[in-house]
């Protein structure tokens, strides 16, 4: 892979789009289960990656409930490549 490129991959964590109900970005139950599904499939599959040349631009509603700030907090301190964003939605 030539070095001169700059690889990113942007998740849409809790951020509404069309399709989605109004508000469920920032319900509990929903947030509880994808951040349960992203933990059991999606990060462990990103860290496996043979080439780890990419950085994760992942995206949440500001109104993020404080534990899911915590748990990405935790999250990018042990892998670097985990960049969490908060945006208006």
């Amino acid at each position: 892979m030539n070095a001169s490129f700059a690889h990113f991959i942007f998740i849409r964590f809790s951020v509404p789009i069309g399709y989605i109900k109004e508000g469920i970005t920032i319900d509990e139950t929903w947030l509880k289960y994808r951040w349960e599904i992203f933990n059991r499939i999606t990060l462990p599959s990103l860290k496996n990656q043979t080439n780890q040349n990419f950085r994760i631009l992942i995206f949440f509603d500001k109104r993020s409930p404080q534990w899911l700030i915590d748990e990405n907090e935790k999250t990018a301190k042990g892998y670097s490549k985990y960049i969490p964003f908060y945006v208006e939605s």
